[in-house]
């Protein structure tokens, strides 16, 4: 079964949910259970993540486009990659070098993972009138053998200083819900989410 869920960012980011929901059956997943809920993981005090699903997720489409952008890479991952605005203009290198360490695609993916995991932590904070402006986030992206190839995980750890640990425990758990770069991922890949 596949799930259409069309949001409209605008009203998300303001904490309101608007969605047109339509299921649709697929004869050839019907014996698929439904999708696990967010579960916590073991061994991490706080931490989140989403278990191996076999089932598809929610089509989330853009009801409205607030950005655009676009990156141009050639030569893979010993290329070369720039964004059409120029920004971002860097010679890539392999993962894991240590002796010409390089941004790769895992770095950027990291980095951008981050960046928006934050807004989505100001984004509930403001909301909530919480003081979350001196929060943190590192993304770790891992890439590895799968059983199908080579594939990605990650492992977000989010500090917010000043806030009660349950309450912190809280807004990480919502802003996983609220971040774009969490739903993309969601039910793709392990994505795991504590508190520092």
């Amino acid at each position: 079964m596949t799930t259409t869920l069309r949001a409209d960012m605008e009203a998300a980011y303001a904490g309101v949910r608007v969605r047109e929901v339509r299921q649709v059956v697929d004869p050839a997943r019907a014996s698929v259970a439904p999708r696990p809920r967010l579960r916590r993981a073991r061994g991490g005090m706080g931490s989140t993540t989403h278990p191996r699903r076999r089932t598809p997720m929610p089509y989330e489409a853009l009801t409205s486009t607030l950005y655009t952008t676009a990156a141009t890479a050639k030569g893979g991952r010993g290329g070369h990659v720039r964004s059409e605005d120029g920004v971002l203009d860097l010679e890539l290198g392999k993962p894991g070098s240590k002796a010409n360490p390089k941004a790769n695609p895992e770095t950027l993916f990291a980095a951008g993972y981050a960046a928006c995991f934050g807004n989505a932590i100001l984004s509930i904070g403001q909301a909530q009138g919480l003081d979350v402006s001196e929060s943190t986030v590192t993304a770790e992206v891992s890439l590895g053998n799968t059983e199908t190839g080579v594939g990605l995980a990650v492992a977000i750890t989010a500090h917010l200083p000043g806030l009660d640990q349950q309450v912190a425990q809280k807004v990480v758990e919502a802003a996983h819900e609220r971040c774009p770069y969490s739903k993309a991922t969601r039910g793709n890949i392990d994505v795991t989410v504590s508190v520092g």
